[in-house]
């Protein structure tokens, strides 16, 4: 399989079952290669039955990495090297990196011809829309310590490359020069140093392209139908943390990777990790949802409520002033949600049921797999 495009993973052994059922259900859906670098050891690739498009690489990136460059349990030293494996790449015209926890839900041929001026498309990080990750600092005071001036901030959960454009740049040096001037502020690393670079001159995609966690409550899947659903947040697809009777994006998603990885041959019970709730925590839960149910909001579900609002209030926010400037590089012309669907509370959480459109495309999903 050859083209003038494909998707790649950087992943090291644990995750690497994950990567390769994913990168199978791309090759299937978009008929396109699928690089998986892995690094940090030995890994069961080499065990695995070849599949037509999907392309490992051993241990390459680690090497290309400067000395001296912060991490931390949540953002290891690994979350660098996609920066580095399109030097790997050079046959492609435009690469698209995916983290793993990115589920693929439709194909969207569009993004291959989409102008990048700078060489990198992203979408904008949501979290971090008006607030900042850090509670002592204010959002323009957290932006200005890791040295980026644009308001805008990208997740590099989803980065499209143009690979030609990409190689022109010195990203080991320039790595080493901004970590000497900011490594104190760095607490996202690779994307503070993303930020930092490319500052305004990323192209903005709309959510369907990176449709984060901190969206799964909000209710704007029907608006922005998701393209890669991005599970950024402790709960990964693969952990089975869910909580039952309830169809949200959690649920669905272990399902969908469970189907995955067993049309891959790949067995990711490994990586099970059920919530254990004990006996009293499940009772304070099972009550909660109950009083609930019968039209009284506990102090908890109230909270979470007007988080939620806030969040629908700044995305709103956003999503004018985005298209004020002339819309997404991916779409100019979008309604802004003038209703949202509302959220179930299960006793500790919001959790929102998945909306018409996005099942139909989650059955369309699963059409396109059988019948390849």
């Amino acid at each position: 399989m050859s083209s003038q495009h494909a998707f790649y993973y950087v992943v090291d052994e644990r995750l690497e079952p994950v990567a390769f059922a994913l990168a199978c259900h791309l090759v299937r859906t978009w008929r396109l290669d699928v690089h998986i670098f892995v690094e940090g050891g030995a890994t069961s690739a080499k065990r695995r039955a070849a599949v037509p498009g999907v392309y490992y690489h051993e241990n390459e990136l680690s090497c290309l990495l400067p000395d001296g460059v912060p991490s931390s349990e949540k953002w290891p030293r690994i979350v660098y090297l996609r920066i580095f494996a399109p030097r790997f790449l050079k046959q492609y015209e435009r690469v698209i990196y995916l983290d793993a926890d990115l589920l693929p839900i439709r194909r969207d041929d569009r993004i291959w011809s989409l102008p990048l001026p700078h060489g990198l498309a992203a979408t904008h990080d949501f979290e971090v829309t008006h607030d900042s990750p850090l509670p002592e600092m204010s959002r323009t005071e957290w932006l200005a310590s890791i040295g980026v001036h644009a308001p805008r901030y990208l997740n590099s959960g989803v980065l499209v490359i143009d690979v030609a454009a990409w190689l022109e740049l010195d990203f080991a040096a320039l790595l080493q020069d901004y970590v000497a001037a900011h490594a104190n502020g760095m607490r996202m690393f690779d994307q503070d140093f993303l930020n930092a670079v490319f500052q305004e001159r990323w192209s903005g995609l709309s959510p369907s392209w990176n449709f984060q966690a901190c969206l799964f409550s909000v209710g704007i899947d029907d608006a922005f139908p998701p393209i890669f659903l991005h599970f950024s947040k402790p709960d990964k697809p693969w952990m089975g943390r869910f909580r039952e009777g309830v169809d949200d994006l959690d649920n669905w998603g272990y399902q969908y990777l469970s189907k995955a990885a067993r049309r891959a041959g790949v067995d990711m019970n490994g990586l099970l990790s059920p919530k254990k709730i004990n006996v009293l925590s499940r009772l304070k839960y099972d009550f909660r949802r109950h009083i609930s149910g019968l039209g009284y909001r506990p102090s908890k579900e109230r909270k979470l409520r007007g988080e939620v609002a806030l969040r629908r209030e700044n995305l709103i926010a956003y999503l004018a002033d985005v298209k004020a400037r002339g819309g997404f590089a991916d779409r100019r012309e979008y309604e802004i949600p003038s209703s949202f669907r509302e959220a179930v509370f299960d006793g500790k959480t919001l959790r929102l049921p998945a909306g018409g459109q996005f099942n139909a495309l989650l059955m369309m999903v699963e059409l396109v797999e059988d019948m390849a």
